[in-house]
């Protein structure tokens, strides 16, 4: 660490002392060793022997992170969207942050632009000097290009990488003094500013941003309800990003509640498409993110669309992922607790291993009231949170692309009820549910058990090969530490073989009959009978046939032994 840096850090440092004084928060001050970076004169208003309070108020914390600002002011934020940290009270205050920071000053801005465009401030015909959005690592102005094209330029802040790294330093600090200090169970502080740190880094470089928005375009070329605004790359840089400039309304100002429904229609599937079929979505949708505009900005009455705007947090999730949240989502529509409790145990990515009664407890203290309710009243993303939180008191970590999955459907469900009350994301999220469920069929005509039954059906195919493979090795393991038994194992491991075989095919037999029940009257027709339905029952009987010889083996070998 260079004499500068210690420098500025102990500057910071005194700034940090400054806040935790002026919020009485003595404990912090003696905890950090703190004291000696205050000024003389406020070193004696300090209290100590104030007790080991690890609790603070979620107000109080967000109120650090606002009058720090810099790292502390993003770390506030980015925990907003990762109640599974947290927990949802201290996720819910940390949610203000989100609002607004302070612009800076133009002239510190205009000096950016002249050391990272080549023609610096010259690229731009003209440039409001009065920023029209402000963040925590960027700040928005309005200009022209030559040619007349309004567009929005995205300048980083000067000096903020620095600023930054040194604020992730001196957190790395404090977590580990938290960790030896308190017994967090639930969570692990120095992982969660590794977190912090990976997605920050990213952040501040805004060609990262220009290459999610960049994606985005791609999958959404072709539909009209949807806009990703233009980038300029040969304005656009590791500092600055151009975009098309955006004209249209906030997305909760005041419409028409039929207008309102239009907006939400083309914003839930612009959504969900994201969230259950591209698996590449926008991870920071509260409504500042989110523009509503018709095709002509001059009628309103014209076709609307939807903008979607900074991309610096996205999320991703792969197929194993979504198979795993499929999995939790006909857990929850089902009603199992069982179900429920194994599908937030398969997510778990730690090696802790809870009492499978405790999460089941855990999870009908918080979400049991909604079991018993029809498939259109369940709500499904707070019941989804609520797992988080549950997930979180019994030492469960999720995913953190899970996690901002559930949180965007969330912010999705609040935004939509602003605009209509009666708005329920089940019955809007229902045809890409489904989907997600059978991808490879279309059962949507099904009731809500069928679909469940095939579910569990294609998981369990799924987890065959892998199951039978785990069992051959740990048998040869077995077998090759203890040969004196190699006769017992060798029995052990045909009657392992044997079941696993008859499982298969009792399910297999099962799945043939349900098809042809389904497909009755579906195809071509041989005497009123579907074609299909009668190789489905052919296929059934010949499995039949196969269990059966099955059966008869086995009690050959069991009377031979």
């Amino acid at each position: 660490m260079g004499v500068k840096q210690t420098i500025e850090q102990v500057a910071r440092l005194r700034e940090i002392a400054v806040v935790f004084l002026e919020l009485e928060l003595h404990h912090f001050i003696d905890i950090f060793s703190l004291k000696h970076h205050l000024p003389w004169h406020r070193r004696f208003h300090t209290k100590t022997n104030l007790g080991n309070d690890a609790h603070t108020h979620p107000e109080t914390v967000r109120q650090i992170f606002e009058r720090l600002g810099g790292g502390f002011l993003k770390l506030g934020q980015l925990l907003a969207l990762r109640p599974d940290l947290v927990g949802v009270e201290y996720a819910k205050s940390f949610e203000k942050l989100l609002d607004h920071v302070e612009p800076l000053e133009w002239d510190e801005l205009e000096l950016c632009l002249e050391e990272c465009l080549p023609k610096g401030i010259k690229s731009f015909k003209r440039i409001s000097k009065k920023a029209i959005a402000s963040g925590s690592i960027a700040q928005v102005h309005k200009a022209n290009l030559h040619d007349g094209t309004t567009v929005a330029v995205k300048i980083r802040r000067p000096n903020i990488e620095k600023r930054f790294k040194s604020d992730i330093s001196i957190l790395y600090s404090f977590t580990k003094i938290l960790g030896r200090r308190y017994n967090i169970e639930f969570m692990n502080p120095e992982k969660v500013i590794e977190e912090f740190e990976t997605y920050t880094l990213k952040e501040l470089d805004l060609t990262h941003e220009a290459r999610n928005m960049a994606k985005f375009t791609t999958n959404f070329a072709g539909e009209k309800s949807v806009h990703i605004p233009k980038i300029y790359p040969k304005l656009s840089n590791e500092k600055i990003l151009v975009i098309e400039f955006i004209e249209g309304e906030h997305l909760l100002e005041e419409r028409s509640l039929k207008q309102n429904r239009e907006v939400i229609k083309k914003l839930t599937d612009a959504v969900f498409k994201q969230l259950f079929v591209d698996g590449f979505f926008h991870a920071d949708l509260h409504p500042g993110n989110i523009f509503v505009i018709p095709n002509n900005i001059h009628k309103r009455n014209s076709s609307l669309k939807i903008a979607f705007l900074d991309f610096g947090i996205v999320g991703y999730i792969d197929s194993v992922l979504k198979d795993q949240i499929a999995e939790l989502f006909v857990a929850l529509i089902s009603g199992s607790l069982e179900k429920t409790a194994n599908a937030l145990i398969n997510l778990n990515v730690n090696n802790s291993n809870p009492p499978l009664r405790d999460i089941e407890t855990g999870i009908y203290h918080a979400i049991g009231e909604y079991y018993n309710l029809p498939i259109g009243e369940i709500p499904i993303a707070k019941m989804l949170n609520d797992c988080i939180d549950v997930a979180r008191k019994n030492n469960i970590s999720l995913p953190a692309q899970m996690v901002l999955f559930s949180k965007s459907l969330l912010t999705l469900e609040g935004s939509c009820r602003e605009l209509d009350p009666s708005f329920n994301i089940v019955e809007s999220a229902k045809p890409y549910v489904e989907k997600m469920l059978t991808p490879k069929f279309d059962f949507s005509g099904l009731p809500k058990k069928t679909l469940i039954f095939l579910h569990e059906g294609q998981k369990l195919f799924g987890r065959v090969p892998s199951t039978l493979q785990g069992l051959d090795r740990k048998l040869s393991m077995l077998e090759n530490r203890m040969g004196t038994i190699d006769q017992t194992f060798h029995y052990l491991s045909h009657v392992v073989w044997r079941v696993s075989k008859l499982g298969i095919y009792s399910l297999l037999f099962a799945s043939f009959l349900l098809s042809a029940s389904i497909l009755i009257h579906t195809g071509p027709m041989y005497y009123d009978i579907s074609i299909y339905s009668i190789v489905a029952v052919t296929w059934a009987l010949l499995l039949l046939f196969l269990i059966i010889l099955n059966l008869k083996d086995a009690t050959d070998i069991q009377r031979k032994k």
